[in-house]
């Protein structure tokens, strides 16, 4: 399943920081310089209607952040189809809201996830990828059958970023 952009959807760039590094503008210099990233990114890649979603000082631990709801309900509701992060950690720190974005409600709302710093990027399959996970898989995938024992899947798991 291919992930396309829909020119009528809102692409979603998200930021967040825990901590508070406020300064006099309305938003801390990490928030402004993750928004001058991902609006570098958007910009370089072709992606357009973009809309920040934005939590500054706001712990990842916690998925009841008003930026992120935001982003969420927006999601499902039909109004966003891409997300973007400068990197995966500013989506959160809750690794089973984080699990259910990635594993369920991206895949059932076909919502393509990217990370600026180039390590994530769903839009091929729907399914999260690092580059070294697809080469492992491959060297996994060709090993002899003799290697084969219930104990290789589960190293190759652990490699997983």
């Amino acid at each position: 399943m291919l992930i396309k952009h829909e020119p009528d959807k809102t692409i979603a760039l998200y930021c967040r920081l825990s901590n508070a590094d406020k300064t006099n503008n309305d938003y801390s210099i990490s928030i402004q310089n993750q928004m001058d990233i991902l609006n570098s990114y958007s910009k370089e890649h072709g992606f357009t209607n973009t809309q920040f979603y934005i939590d500054d000082g706001i712990s990842g631990a916690y998925s009841d952040r008003p930026g992120y709801m935001d982003m969420i309900n927006d999601i499902e509701s039909g109004k966003v189809n891409t997300v973007i992060v400068k990197d995966h950690s500013i989506l959160g720190r809750d690794r089973l809201s984080i699990g259910y974005l990635l594993e369920i409600l991206f895949l059932e709302k076909q919502v393509r996830y990217i990370t600026a710093d180039g390590k994530v990027d769903t839009g091929l399959y729907g399914i999260v990828r690092h580059p070294m996970y697809a080469a492992t898989l491959l060297l996994f995938l060709s090993m002899p059958l003799v290697l084969a024992s219930p104990w290789s899947f589960a190293i190759m798991l652990l490699y997983i970023p």
